[in-house]
């Protein structure tokens, strides 16, 4: 396995926010994470990043537990697109992409052509290579998340942590975001909020209640009509295979 989160709970300011999950990721795997607002997946996926350190339990990224990694091997194997994206990054979309070969680069360490190939090469695989030289600022949403993914694969990691990659973003740009990172083949762990969308291009899922990690498996054994009532309090009319049309619970 890339990542296993093995009984991890969570606390902020002594608060309890998850509780016990257990989470597999398998080479080339596209894993979505899902549940309602506050039901912390966010702040399980930002276990997997180091940004919080479980209070039970264990992380280990292709064997090695996280904690005991150094932040430059940490991002070595692992790169992370955050839901807030970086607006204030007043670089070129060159320069953003450049900043993933970091940790693989000393203090002082010149840009290499080796390095710039990785990024052209980046770009190239996520269609934005014609962005090169804009500003990061001046770009779209959906241009924005393509070149934060380039920069992730610019790092050459073998894992993505992704925390809700297609928030404001719409329709068109969602579902090109959703296609792009199915089609890396990296293993991928993304937070997601859209149950249609998440059928369609995750290979599992898991879903998250009340912290707690309620139900693991394909998208056909995850969101059944019953535990989507469950947990969002809709009733969900199956309409194809695996979409689903909300409506309120009466």
């Amino acid at each position: 396995m890339i990542l296993i989160l093995n009984g991890v709970s969570l606390q902020i300011d002594g608060r309890p926010i998850v509780h016990g999950a257990d989470v597999e990721i398998g080479p080339g795997e596209f894993v979505g994470l899902l549940g309602p607002n506050g039901c912390g997946k966010s702040t399980l996926l930002r276990s997997a990043y180091r940004a919080l350190r479980p209070s039970a339990g264990l992380i280990t990224v292709e064997g090695d537990d996280l904690v005991r990694l150094t932040p430059r091997e940490s991002a070595r194997r692992t790169a992370v697109v955050a839901q807030e994206a970086p607006a204030e990054l007043d670089f070129t979309v060159a320069e953003v992409v450049a900043m993933g070969r970091t940790p693989h680069k000393r203090p002082l360490d010149r840009t290499t052509a080796a390095d710039e190939l990785i990024c052209a090469q980046a770009l190239e695989r996520v269609a934005a290579g014609h962005l090169r030289e804009r500003g990061f600022t001046t770009l779209s949403g959906g241009e924005k998340q393509r070149v934060l993914i380039a920069r992730a694969l610019a790092q050459r990691s073998r894992l993505l942590l992704l925390d809700e990659p297609t928030n404001h973003l719409d329709i068109r740009h969602q579902l090109e975001i959703l296609r792009l990172v199915r089609g890396l083949g990296i293993s991928t762990l993304a937070a997601l909020h859209d149950l249609n969308q998440a059928a369609e291009y995750c290979d599992r899922l898991y879903l998250m209640d009340g912290g707690r990690i309620i139900a693991g498996g394909s998208p056909a054994e995850v969101l059944t009509p019953e535990r989507i009532a469950q947990v969002y309090g809709v009733r969900a009319v199956q309409r194809t295979q695996l979409v689903f049309e909300l409506k309120e619970d009466q």
